[in-house]
């Protein structure tokens, strides 16, 4: 089940903090990987720990509200997360629209886990957005919109080493999304279109790297 002793150390600290905050009898164990399930009406819950580097782990956690099933646009998810104190919106391997937020084994506090649990089912819970405070875009939020997508790729392009990569995917949850790698092959092309055959092979290479971690988170 365990790649290495931080990963099975953060899973074990983990799993007692969990069954601190939401009760021993409310948390499941999977049997064959280290994840931890849990639940809050309609808000599920999963956390995954994954092996992180050589000395350390990273802590992934996802909620999805089972009763939601609306088809959401990648930049009303990017839009959804701007304003999010931890985490962000993305879109999981089946489709679903679930609530994401990853942080190191290092960082792991019960304290931490409690504000995380607290706003993903906040989140969750709000997917509907009964208010209308989502949408729709008028002109000035979808030049806010490519602002932070210029801002959100220009970090990731300078982010030196893997736990660079790490923090600005942190700050910027909507580099998980498909539209990033959109927005990164877009970049790539202009590059190359304008001769600037240096800058294209970084974005490549970046674009590369991107899509390592999110096939890895």
């Amino acid at each position: 089940m365990f790649s290495s002793t931080a990963q099975q150390e953060c899973f074990n600290r983990l799993t007692s903090i969990l069954r601190s905050v939401c009760g021993a009898g409310a948390v499941d164990i999977d049997d064959v990987d280290p994840v931890l399930s849990t639940a809050s009406g309609d808000v599920a819950i999963q956390i995954h720990v994954f092996p992180w580097q050589e000395n350390d782990a990273l802590v992934n956690l996802m909620a999805v509200n089972r009763s939601d099933d609306r088809s959401v646009s990648p930049r009303e998810l990017m839009r959804k997360s701007f304003n999010i104190p931890m985490g962000g919106w993305t879109e999981d391997d089946e489709g679903r629209i679930v609530f994401r937020y990853s942080f190191l084994g290092s960082s792991l506090t019960h304290e931490l886990v409690d504000e995380a649990l607290r706003i993903a089912i906040a989140e969750a819970q709000q997917l509907d957005d009964p208010d209308g405070s989502a949408g729709p875009f008028s002109a000035e939020d979808m030049g806010d919109t490519v602002a932070v997508e210029q801002q959100m790729l220009m970090a990731f392009v300078k982010a030196d080493d893997a736990q660079a990569e790490h923090q600005v995917m942190e700050r910027y949850p909507a580099l998980r999304n498909a539209q990033a790698l959109e927005l990164l092959a877009r970049l790539i092309d202009e590059a190359r279109q304008a001769g600037s055959h240096d800058l294209a092979q970084v974005f490549e290479a970046k674009r590369t790297r991107l899509r390592i971690l999110q096939s890895g988170i």
